[in-house]
């Protein structure tokens, strides 16, 4: 493979030596050919200290880093404890190669390769090699007059030519509980098709790996993933590698769906007859959920009402009604999401007394000047009632039978007389409770005539004959 030796040119986020024979410390390390004792940097302090200097940049062409391989060439000059060390710095944080202890004064070559990336972890690209900043560490210990020097710097890189895969991490689609779909792009294959595929985890050290597609520039690909765990966070990254090597998306995070939370609150506009139920959803999981209220006479409910679409900090209500009075119901709320169903905690209520409803039923045993009026308690509220009738030549009525206390599904008469013979009447069932007074249909019968009695007895007399 090529390489390329890259020199200072300027100096770097650290210099802390002095330099000799030179105007600066960068030209004091940049020659091709080491000037030994002509010029050089030196500690000249019993302390640790180091220089970074910038690099020359890469030349064009540059596929892939394989190597990243720094040389400094270091002394002592006394008898003393002294120790140099290659010293980079890239993104920001610097590395040591490690210390070399000088056995005694004569000039001494030392190297430290990075094949990759120390900060990363993975394959140097070629914009971190030109950002990268290379020097010396000089320490020296027991001084006794003595002064550590560095005369030459310079980094050695080995590469690939051609072109390297090139790609993007796409966001993760079709996220649920469990299970989730990766996504990537090929933006640029090299000239051959690649491998493509993702690495994924609960870290960004991944640790689990996806197959791989075979593709060309500018197609995309993707790969489900399941067996994940409800409410976490995975990394992932896409990996694309062709004949020159492999190159990584940057990292991409998603957050599996969760089960929701919700809770049941309290009823209100409660009635005799209806009710509103509430609740608030509190954590929706990640996505919106349906929910819904179940309600019956125990806690197995029995009743669901319709399905709402709610999302994270929404409240919810229902309308329930055809209630019975003074009666006690339970009601929870429930959240489904990909990741199950959810239930709120068990709510009572107690309807009101409520209106009495009856029905007004037809006259019995009609004749010139009786009659017998009827009626049923279809439901009583939640209370005993009392239950009469009003009757009379019109729909004003005008009389009122006497009451009797009647409970739901009773029935109940009242027998008139005095009536006038051959006359219309109007009559009505009354219901009364706490709450209030309702009233039946209204109903007529017709008293027997006089000519009609005395034809109906000639006509059972003639039968007697």
């Amino acid at each position: 493979m090529p390489t390329v030796t890259l020199r200072p040119n300027g100096i770097g986020d650290k210099t802390e030596l002095s330099n000799d024979g030179c105007p600066n410390n960068w030209q004091c390390v940049d020659e091709e050919v080491a000037d030994d004792d002509t010029s050089f940097n030196k500690n000249t302090f019993n302390a640790t200290l180091e220089d970074v200097y910038t690099l020359d940049d890469l030349p064009g062409g540059v596929a892939t880093i394989t190597n990243v391989q720094v040389y400094i060439r270091a002394r002592k000059t006394a008898a003393a404890t002294c120790g140099a060390a290659t010293y980079i710095r890239t993104g920001g944080v610097e590395y040591s190669g490690g210390i070399y202890y000088f056995p005694n004064t004569s000039w001494f070559n030392r190297g430290a390769s990075w094949a990759l990336h120390p900060g990363t972890g993975v394959a140097w690209t070629p914009a971190q090699v030109d950002a990268l900043q290379a020097g010396v560490l000089i320490s020296n210990s027991n001084f006794l007059g003595n002064q550590g020097r560095c005369t030459h710097v310079y980094v050695v890189v080995t590469y690939t030519t051609g072109i390297a895969p090139q790609g993007t991490t796409d966001p993760a689609t079709s996220v649920v509980a469990d299970s989730a779909t990766l996504n990537g792009t090929l933006s640029a294959d090299g000239g051959e098709a690649c491998d493509c595929g993702f690495e994924w985890g609960e870290t960004d050290a991944y640790g689990n790996t996806t197959p791989t597609e075979s593709k060309t520039t500018s197609q995309t690909f993707s790969q489900a993933i399941s067996g994940l765990d409800p409410g976490t966070l995975y990394h992932f990254r896409a990996i694309m590698t062709n004949s020159l090597g492999t190159t990584y998306g940057a990292d991409q995070t998603f957050t599996t769906i969760e089960l929701s939370t919700v809770t049941t609150d309290p009823a209100t506009f409660v009635t005799g007859i209806a009710g509103i139920l509430n609740a608030t959803l509190d954590d929706d999981g990640g996505e919106a959920c349906d929910v819904v209220f179940e309600w019956g006479l125990t806690t197995a409910y029995g009743n669901t009402t319709a399905t709402q679409s709610k999302v994270t900090g929404e409240a919810f209500a229902q309308v329930i009604s055809g209630l019975s009075g003074l009666t006690l119901y339970h009601f929870r709320a429930v959240s489904t999401n990909v990741a199950g169903t959810t239930n709120g905690a068990d709510q009572t209520f107690t309807t009101e007394v409520a209106m009495p409803s009856g029905t007004t039923d037809p006259a019995t045993a009609v004749g010139m000047a009786v009659a017998t009026l009827n009626g049923t308690l279809d439901d009583d509220g939640g209370e005993a009632c009392d239950c009469s009738f009003q009757w009379g030549l019109t729909t004003s009525y005008g009389n009122n039978t006497p009451t009797e206390s009647k409970v739901t599904g009773e029935t109940f008469s009242q027998a008139l007389s005095g009536l006038t013979p051959g006359t219309l009447y109007h009559f009505r069932a009354s219901f009364y409770n706490s709450t209030g007074t309702s009233y039946g249909a209204d109903r007529t019968f017709t008293t027997t005539s006089i000519a009609a009695q005395i034809g109906r007895s000639y006509a059972l007399g003639r039968e007697e004959l």
